[in-house]
């Protein structure tokens, strides 16, 4: 995992369920992957690939233009995938933080 991501992903374990609204929910996994797909607009051959990394609740999105999608996590429940989007306020913390790493 680069950097970049490692950065992302200590920010999103420090993010609480409110931090995340309900999206969509999907029965595959691949169709989960498939929306942030078309949401980033990524090539088909970029298909996001869902990890989970310890220490985090949710599984998150992982490509390979954009690393880790900060934006989208998912998690699975009753036998379907829930894809949360990031908050308005969350994601507003989050390009604060990284805006601080990156003067750091």
């Amino acid at each position: 995992m680069k950097a970049n991501d490692s950065n992302k992903v200590n920010f999103i374990k420090g993010l609480k369920k409110e931090d995340y609204n309900p999206y969509c929910s999907y029965c595959r996994p691949e169709d989960v992957c498939e929306v942030v797909r078309m949401n980033y607009n990524l090539s088909s051959k970029d298909m996001p690939k869902l990890i989970k990394v310890e220490g985090v609740d949710y599984m998150l999105f992982l490509t390979k233009q954009v690393g880790v999608v900060v934006d989208f996590v998912c998690i699975q429940r009753d036998g379907k995938f829930e894809l949360l989007e990031m908050s308005i306020k969350a994601y507003n913390e989050y390009e604060r933080y990284m805006s601080e790493l990156m003067t750091a």
